[in-house]
């Protein structure tokens, strides 16, 4: 019985690996997002690696993350320089506009720029495309697709609320919670982003 438990194929062993494997990709992520101007190709980086993770693919976390990282550079920092101002203009709304006004048209603003986030990165990741063609589909694949997009929203949104809820109710398991971070998100949304694209090139295609 003993052996079986420090067997390297137990899944007790798999699991603490793959957690181990988000830890790296969270730390990964924050290294290459703090110069703020490679934002975009942290990112990109993320989903990539998160991706490959998911199908045992790549040569280990710090050189997938970092392979992609700078593969994708030019065109993800490309995509951010329009990405990242358009966000900090939804932001800046809610803080320059007084309460009382535009709050349909803030919150509007808000979830469609959350459910179009991930898609400029995600795809940028997959596909080999232009700058203006992967703004483009990442325009057109929420909107045709938006049932994806919204349980890609969720992961998010279930993902902030556990980590509240466990600083209020088990702050001792938050500190590794934070450690999975955003390698965590990644891994839990990569399978929605994949299936929704999925089936739009497929649709595509038909047509």
């Amino acid at each position: 019985m003993s052996s079986s438990v420090f067997n390297s194929e137990n899944a007790f062993w798999q699991g603490m690996t793959r957690v181990a494997d988000l830890v790296v990709l969270n730390v990964l992520f924050l290294l290459g997002l703090i110069p703020v101007v490679t934002g975009g190709a942290a990112f990109t980086a993320l989903y990539d690696t998160a991706g490959k993770l998911l199908q045992e693919r790549g040569s280990g976390v710090t050189r997938t993350f970092w392979a992609s990282f700078k593969s994708n550079f030019g065109r993800s920092t490309a995509i951010w320089a329009v990405v990242g101002p358009l966000g900090l203009g939804v932001l800046a709304g809610w803080f320059l506009v007084p309460a009382d006004q535009m709050l349909a048209i803030r919150i509007l603003l808000t979830l469609f720029y959350l459910l179009m986030f991930p898609y400029f990165f995600f795809l940028q990741a997959r596909f080999d495309n232009s700058v203006a063609g992967t703004l483009r589909n990442s325009l057109l694949i929420p909107l045709t697709r938006l049932p994806y997009a919204l349980a890609a929203l969720g992961v998010m949104l279930i993902l902030v609320a556990v980590v509240v809820g466990t600083g209020i109710y088990i702050p001792q398991l938050l500190p590794p919670l934070l450690l999975c971070g955003f390698g965590l998100y990644a891994y839990g949304v990569v399978p929605v982003l994949n299936k929704s694209v999925e089936l739009w090139t497929k649709s595509t295609e038909e047509n």
